[in-house]
Formats: C-alpha cells, structure tokens, sequence
C-alpha cells in the first residue's frame, strides 16, 4: 500500500470513527430523552390512576348517597306512622353509613327532657341491653349525646359509644 493509499484509509477511518462518535452521541442524547419522556407518562399514568380512584369512591359514595333517598323515598310512602317511617329511616342511613346503631330522640312535652322513640341495629350485635336502656331513659337537655345535640343543635358522631362516657 502506498503512502497515499494509506492516508486515504486513514481519513476515512478517522471519518468513519467521528461518524460513529457522533451517531453514539445522538443515540445517547435521545436515550436520554426518551428515559424522561418515561418518567414523565409514569408520573402522569401515577396521577391519572389516583385521580381515578378518587372519582370512583366519589361516584360510589354519591350512588350510596342515591341509593339512601330512593330508600328513604320509598320507606317513607310505606310507612303507616310516624314512628315507622323513622325505624325505617333509621335501618336505611345505618345500612349505608355502615353503621352498628341509629336512634332517634324526640323531645317531650315540655322540651326539658329526650325519649328515645326508634332504634334500629342490625341482628346479634350484643347491643340489646343498651336499646333497652335507651328506651327506658329520659335525658335532660344537655345529657348524653342526645341531649347534646338537643342544646346545640348541631348533628354529632361518636365513632365508639364505649369511649363516651356521657353517652346515656
């Protein structure tokens, strides 16, 4: 091979090797960009997953919601008194809430004082003796939380009656 063939071949080489070099360079550089881009549609794929879920228990907690005034709708056109209709009320709201007991307190004729007038629980919840107590009783305004919520006015949720020590 002659000096100028050899020369020759060592330009192109050296071509061939920027040419490599280069291709190396942009491969990486899109690699990279493409590694981004994947972060970036996980993160969203992340959000988009989490918005979902929020709008479904949104939606499951509005169809509950629905599903308790078709049933109240419906307790209160059976109902054949007053009273009735509340217990009915009553099973509907804890059957949705999840609740282990509802009550409804009516104020006597006087307003001094609460009778309990329904109750409802759901079967074999041991939660007999405290129904009967509860009918059994007269709360002054302001004692347990019936009495309670007579003096604010205000709705009240206690998680564990057993943890209330003024409940009844």
């Amino acid at each position: 091979m002659t000096t100028g063939e050899s020369e020759l071949w060592q330009r192109r080489l050296e071509r061939e090797r920027l040419a490599r070099k280069e291709a190396e360079r942009l491969l990486e550089a899109k690699s990279r960009e493409l590694h981004a881009a994947n972060e970036a549609l996980r993160l969203l794929a992340t959000q988009l997953e989490s918005q979902v879920a929020d709008r479904t228990q949104a939606l499951r907690e509005a169809n509950a919601e629905l599903q308790l005034l078709n049933d109240t709708s419906e307790a209160l056109v059976e109902a054949t008194n007053p009273v009735d209709a509340v217990q009915s009320l009553l099973e509907q709201t804890c059957r949705v809430f999840g609740w282990d007991c509802g009550g409804y307190w009516e104020p006597g004729p006087d307003d001094s004082q609460l009778r309990c007038v329904a109750l409802w629980a759901p079967p074999n919840r041991g939660v007999e003796r405290f129904i009967a107590e509860s009918f059994a009783r007269a709360l002054p305004a302001g004692v347990g939380l019936p009495g309670r919520v007579m003096v604010t006015g205000r709705q009240n949720y206690v998680a564990d009656l057993t943890v209330d020590p003024g409940f009844l």
